[in-house]
């Protein structure tokens, strides 16, 4: 099975941003498409708007007072209050065999507006994608975990490269770090699902160095400000909980030892994202063995964003 590489959005400000807005004037180039975006597993106040010229000229504007990530046609630019740039998006090729794009920008911050074209690379050269079903892992589900960790630290180092190239500095450094081992626990946390279906045997030895690696891991609440790909990899986690290792979900001997596996998860800033998955996903079955648990929970919610999210949800 061919890999997918999940593609990871890095960034992170690099000065401290002024209480203004920020003006990026787009230019289209060999396109006329446009798609302006905010990602969020939350739902958050539209910060932006986006003012149509012509088919090729927009004006966005950003309206915040910290620096924040909009998208553009799938591509992040980091935006910090402040910023006058002038930004080309330009689509190379577009066919069934191939996707290739561009942009390129002038103004203040304008590396943190093209830091894309390296950082989301589709493939990198030397690069050889995965294949847990290649009959080198048959048998060894720890090999494919330590070569799939290789892939990623080959990526890191080709980031690496290009970061001290353009003299970006060590804050953002440090996150690069960090985002790939995101994407890292992403694809291991996809495949480890992929052995659940298909290498029922490898299983067991490939899913305890994922939980492993996961809870082991890093996970800067601050981030949350900067990439939704963490709590994308928080989401995917928890999924594997109720769909592999607690599944049946709607038993209640496995609600509640998914239960008790959450409440005594030693992060106290993941185990409020599976409080908040559970509740959301799997609220009428938690209504149905353990209601009067559910508002204690919500009560105790540190994290604002999952507190406001969780706000209707009474019984």
């Amino acid at each position: 099975m061919r890999f997918f590489l999940i593609l990871v959005l890095l960034y992170l400000p690099f000065s401290i941003c002024a209480q203004n807005r920020a003006t990026i004037d787009i230019t289209l180039q060999n396109t006329k498409r446009i798609k302006v975006e905010r990602r969020s597993i939350f739902e958050k106040p539209v910060n932006y708007n986006l003012t149509k010229i012509d088919e090729e000229h927009y004006s966005l504007n950003y309206f915040d007072n910290k620096p924040g990530v909009i998208y553009i046609n799938g591509r992040p630019i980091l935006v910090t209050p402040g910023d006058d740039v002038k930004l080309m998006y330009k689509l190379i090729v577009w066919d069934d065999e191939s996707f290739k794009d561009t942009i390129t920008a002038t103004g203040n911050n304008a590396k943190n507006y093209t830091f894309s074209n390296f950082v989301t690379v589709r493939k990198i050269d030397g690069e050889v994608y995965l294949d847990f079903k290649n009959v080198k892992y048959q048998n060894n589900s720890l090999a494919f975990y330590a070569d799939l960790a290789k892939f990623h630290a080959f990526r890191l180092k080709y980031y690496n490269f290009y970061l001290h190239k353009y003299s970006y500095d060590k804050s953002f450094i440090d996150y690069i770090a960090r985002a790939t081992n995101f994407e890292f626990l992403s694809n291991a946390i996809y495949f480890e699902s992929e052995l659940a279906t298909y290498n029922k045997k490898q299983f067991p030895a490939f899913s305890e160095k994922v939980s492993t690696a996961f809870l082991n891991t890093n996970f800067i609440p601050a981030d949350t400000s900067y990439t939704y790909r963490m709590e994308e990899t928080f989401s995917a986690f928890f999924y594997n909980l109720t769909h592999i290792k607690f599944n049946p979900i709607d038993s209640e001997k496995n609600f509640d030892n998914l239960l008790n596996y959450i409440v005594k998860y030693p992060n106290p800033f993941v185990r409020e994202y599976f409080f908040y998955f559970l509740i959301t996903k799997y609220n009428k079955v938690w209504a149905k063995y353990r209601p009067k648990d559910i508002i204690p929970v919500i009560q105790n919610i540190k994290n604002p964003a999952i507190k406001n999210a969780l706000k209707n949800y009474t019984y």
